[in-house]
């Protein structure tokens, strides 16, 4: 890995050396990628969110002012790109984007009950993150998962922070019913 700051590796690519460019994508792969998913859902949304990312990018590096951090900025990209993204499918393919939701669950489905049951947790808690707007997982997956602090969310995200403490608490709301939903109807099938 290189030890170099983003920022040096951003001056010699802007310098001409546009081969450096790869150890910005091999640093930030890992970031791009799990912010694309938790936005879209899938991985090969994800995966194209994240090429998209990378590219756009590479085409407006020069307007990178070091302001914030490179990775914060290019979060903000990601997060975008991602959104972005979504809209198009709900736009454009919006029977293909549920057929492809329903297989995924499908397939999830069928590999969460070849799990041991005490990951059955783990299952409801991922069906009811499906189930709520990209935004809504986006804060939650954040603040809890990733435990970033509400100052950072606002930052990378672009949010004012009061906004980002109320999305937050929304967000955990909608979950909670989602949650209640899901748990409510599989009672239901047992019984």
């Amino acid at each position: 890995m290189d030890d170099r700051l983003d920022e040096e590796i951003i001056k010699l690519v802007l310098d001409g050396d546009i081969q450096q460019f790869r150890h910005l994508v091999e640093r930030h792969s890992a970031m791009a990628y799990k912010t694309a998913f938790t936005v879209t859902g899938g991985h090969e949304d994800a995966q194209e969110v994240m090429q998209d990312a990378f590219m756009k990018v590479f085409t407006v590096l020069s307007s990178f002012e070091g302001r914030s951090k490179f990775s914060t900025w290019f979060f903000r990209i990601v997060y975008h790109t991602a959104l972005n993204h979504l809209e198009k499918l709900k736009t454009y393919q919006k029977h293909i984007e549920t057929d492809r939701h329903i297989d995924a669950e499908s397939h999830f489905y069928d590999d969460e009950l070849s799990k041991l049951a005490g990951k059955e947790q783990v299952t409801y808690i991922r069906k009811a993150l499906e189930l709520l707007a990209a935004d809504d997982r986006l804060a939650l997956s954040l603040y809890y998962l990733d435990e970033t602090p509400q100052q950072q969310i606002s930052v990378m995200t672009g949010w004012s922070l009061a906004s980002t403490k109320v999305r937050i608490h929304r967000a955990r709301t909608k979950f909670e019913q989602a949650l209640e939903t899901l748990l409510a109807k599989e009672k239901n099938n047992l019984l």
